[in-house]
């Protein structure tokens, strides 16, 4: 079967160039009838190859050999102590990950081979807070290229934008974002001032536009961006420009859409807040040549700001609805930083039964607890923000240390 040396940028057949950590990469892509990456999901397929370091792996030694020697090179680095509470005290967890888009992605930028990845990154449970854990997991620096080389995009955020649009979120994360905003207005009141971190579409800023524009204007903004995106010469101003036109808006003068948006009970003023990370897509992510950024500014009414634009303007929220911040490496510390400015704080991750290994951490069943002896206010409701015919694989901690939250 003829295959095709798996590199740190993008494979091409033939490529001589080797992996960012200049070992030989440690995968080859399986041709499928010809093709190397699907023409429609871009996903790969890995076959096993020999080792850079030509380890057997049947060798009782060699698993730890491995981990040693990658962990010398840079790509993984151990994290001996819980990333949440800093406990050391934990558990080995039953390694029930399936590979993934990101799982199958990381010999694209790591001498590690498909074979291994699973069974080399092993997941650890904190007994103080319950998250679960990878030690070892990527370094940063293999992280980064993960986040931008490997898979520079976020498939589910863009995923759940596709379903709102085209209504096949019914029953799931539309009945999340209905129940959450439900108890968002019981329990903080009016919100004037409402942000997100990072990923604008698994939050609540499309389920606020969709109800504002009305489905019919949801659904047209979605057939005008599929157009948009197969030719730019339809639309000399530009795919943005089209997909303006779509909700039949002005882009951010929006006098309009401020009273609209006031009239119709939503927050006034939404942030996106940009914050890097090195297991975090940026604005790296892209779908259909528009990234999601610029879609959220443009047709989301969002304006971006970075932390150090909030230092600087003192800026505070209302509510802050975080769901990325499983990927960033001190999770307590960027928590603080929303909680000091937000008189209420969702924090909407995977929980650790969905824990996946392109995390380098999951939030457990405990973490509402662990927030509580921190001093902070907080309340789970996952249980009642997920559809009842509905297994729960995202958390919804209500957290504050400015009020106090009952459930």
């Amino acid at each position: 079967m003829p295959t095709i040396q798996a590199t740190g940028s993008q494979p091409v057949c033939g490529s001589p160039i080797g992996g960012p950590f200049g070992y030989p990469p440690g995968g080859v892509l399986r041709e499928r009838g010809g093709v190397a990456i699907h023409s429609r999901t871009g996903e790969v397929d890995f076959a096993p190859a020999e080792s850079p370091l030509g380890e057997s792996g049947s060798s009782a030694n060699s698993s730890v050999e491995r981990v040693s020697q990658l962990v010398r090179d840079g790509v993984l680095s151990h994290q001996p102590d819980c990333p949440v509470c800093g406990s050391p005290r934990r558990q080995l967890e039953p390694n029930t990950a399936r590979r993934n888009r990101y799982i199958r992605a990381i010999p694209l930028v790591t001498p590690m081979r498909a074979s291994e990845i699973v069974d080399v990154l092993q997941a650890w449970r904190c007994e103080n807070c319950t998250t679960v854990y990878c030690d070892p997991w990527l370094s940063r620096s293999a992280s980064a290229h993960l986040f931008t080389t490997g898979f520079g995009q976020h498939y589910d955020g863009w995923k759940v934008l596709h379903e709102s649009v085209s209504n096949d979120d019914g029953e799931t994360h539309a009945y999340w974002r209905e129940h959450t905003w439900a108890r968002i207005d019981a329990i903080a009141g009016p919100v004037s001032a409402y942000a997100e971190l990072n990923c604008p579409f698994r939050g609540l800023l499309p389920y606020f536009r969709r109800n504002e524009v009305g489905v019919a204007a949801y659904r047209r903004f979605a057939r005008r961006a599929r157009r948009s995106a197969r030719s730019r010469r339809r639309h000399p101003r530009g795919i943005l420009g089209s997909l303006r036109r779509a909700f039949d808006v002005r882009p951010p003068d929006a006098s309009s859409f401020l009273q609209s948006a006031g009239e119709s009970g939503y927050p006034d003023e939404r942030v996106l807040v940009l914050e890097p990370s090195a297991a975090c897509w940026g604005n790296n992510c892209i779908s259909q040549g528009v990234s999601c950024q610029s879609l959220a500014s443009g047709l989301l009414a969002v304006t971006l700001a970075t932390t150090d634009d909030l230092d600087h303007d003192d800026r505070c929220f209302d509510v802050a609805v975080l769901t990325q911040l499983d990927h960033f490496f001190e999770p307590m510390a960027v928590l603080e930083r929303f909680l000091a400015r937000s008189r209420l704080v969702v924090v909407a991750c995977h929980l650790s039964n969905y824990f996946s290994k392109q995390h380098p951490y999951a939030f457990g069943p405990g973490i509402a607890e662990h927030f509580r002896s921190r001093g902070w206010s907080a309340v789970d409701l996952t249980r009642e923000t997920v559809h009842p015919a509905k297994r729960a694989v995202n958390q919804c901690v209500f957290v504050s240390q400015q009020m106090r939250i009952s459930s």
